[in-house]
């Protein structure tokens, strides 16, 4: 970076709100910026907070302490007092959880982003994290030696959500070399994790071969951009006839037409008359949203999908039941045995259930699928609510239940959809999440 200090921040202030305002991140009013103390996140987080002094944005930062590492509450301390001279809230979170013995990394990465996504919504906020064109060669390098299909093969998004957070990567595009660069710029020292050079990880060992390789770095920077202009211009041909096609309900389920129509004259028929890829993509999205997974499903699972559903049979797959139902439609439904038997909540509080409900409660207690309570298992109609035989039975086993402490049962999602309760007086509100903001969920 030539020039002089003011012209070089200059630059930089210039070039990252450009990039936030090209992936729509500029649209948020709050940021939390996820903080390791390594050069990338802190580069991240000192140009987010001077995007935020101009912009008038609210901005903090969150250190996650795993305790893999003796030091690491001391190092998480040491962080954040730096940072903090710079005039940047932050705040250490700590993993309560024991570090398993094996599969450390991943085990460290879902505490991480469950531990950040949850504050970012406390927050209203959107989640900013600092990966730049070196970890997207990698994670496409990654997908590509498993195989993986178009959507795999584009890599990170530098705008998406998660459990109904807005998650943004706006050094996406920029090399790794520039974020410590602009720390040094900027006078601020970073941390040197140890673990990155431990090539017993599989990460480890390809970002070592990618540094030495810029050629094909680049190379697969540029595959995936390629394969996110496919997707979306796919996504965009495929938004108005999906929308009659498939409806997605905001109890938490999708119904599909019959893939078992072989007339093109159908105007049920679209959905199966698709060509691979574009089914793939959409029955995958369709799939991701309903079984609240972290990723969609793969191309050989989705295949094999698609040959059970045109010989009208059931499957399972993503943590969902895909059945027929009728002699007209199919019916994707969250599937019991896969959803987490209960999850505690405080009140007024608010957690991701299952992975596709949020759930906010004035109560405290537990969070079911009704499938799990003992009411279930032995129903008695005066315990259940009037608007109950509305609901599919296939369908009502997945929806959310919380449980209080002294026992009564609440049904958040039905008190939601009936709308015979006030908001401000309903004990309990759930939310089914879209995969974005804005997407259609059609009524009960």
């Amino acid at each position: 970076m030539r020039g002089s200090t003011a012209d070089v921040l200059m630059r930089l202030d210039t070039e990252f709100a450009a990039a936030m305002s090209a992936s729509g991140l500029d649209q948020h009013i709050s940021f939390v910026s996820a903080l390791s103390g390594g050069a990338d996140s802190t580069a991240l987080c000192l140009l987010m907070s001077r995007f935020a002094a101009v912009s008038g944005k609210a901005h903090s930062a969150i250190i996650v302490d795993h305790g893999i590492r003796e030091n690491a509450g001391t190092e998480a301390a040491r962080v954040a007092a730096r940072m903090r001279k710079f005039g940047i809230n932050v705040k250490v979170e700590k993993v309560s959880e024991k570090a398993p013995g094996t599969g450390i990394q991943a085990w460290a990465r879902r505490h991480r982003f469950e531990i950040m996504l949850a504050h970012a919504r406390r927050d209203k906020a959107a989640l900013l994290v600092g990966h730049h064109a070196g970890d997207q060669a990698e994670t496409i390098a990654m997908r590509l030696g498993k195989s993986s299909g178009l959507a795999g093969l584009a890599g990170m998004k530098h705008a998406s959500w998660r459990a109904g957070v807005a998650i943004g990567r706006p050094m996406l595009d920029w090399p790794a070399e520039r974020m410590v660069d602009i720390c040094r710029i900027l006078g601020c020292e970073f941390e040197d994790d140890p673990s990155n050079l431990d090539r017993r990880y599989e990460r480890i060992r390809l970002r070592q071969f990618l540094m030495q390789d810029k050629a094909y770095s680049a190379q697969l920077c540029r595959l995936g951009d390629a394969a996110r202009q496919i997707l979306a211009s796919l996504d965009q041909t495929l938004a108005v006839s999906l929308a009659r096609d498939i409806r997605l309900d905001a109890a938490g389920y999708a119904r599909l037409p019959d893939y078992r129509t072989n007339s093109k004259h159908d105007a049920a028929s679209y959905l199966a008359d698709l060509p691979d890829i574009a089914w793939h993509r959409a029955m995958g999205r369709l799939l991701h949203q309903v079984g609240g997974q972290t990723y969609a499903p793969g191309y050989e699972a989705l295949s094999g999908l698609r040959a059970r559903m045109q010989r009208g049979l059931s499957s399972t797959l993503s943590a969902c039941l895909v059945t027929p139902v009728g002699n007209t439609d199919y019916l994707v439904v969250r599937e019991l045995g896969r959803i987490l038997k209960e999850q505690p909540i405080e009140a007024n509080t608010d957690v991701i259930f299952a992975g596709c409900w949020h759930i906010t409660s004035k109560v405290s207690g537990k969070v079911l699928a009704f499938g799990h309570t003992k009411l279930a298992q032995t129903p008695s109609r005066s315990a259940l609510p009037p608007e109950w035989d509305v609901i599919p039975h296939i369908i009502r086993q997945s929806i959310p239940v919380i449980q209080s402490l002294d026992g009564a049962l609440f049904y958040p999602q039905i008190m939601d959809n009936t709308k015979k309760h006030n908001a401000l007086d309903a004990p309990a509100h759930a939310r089914f999440l879209p995969l974005a903001p804005g997407q259609a969920l059609q009524p009960m």
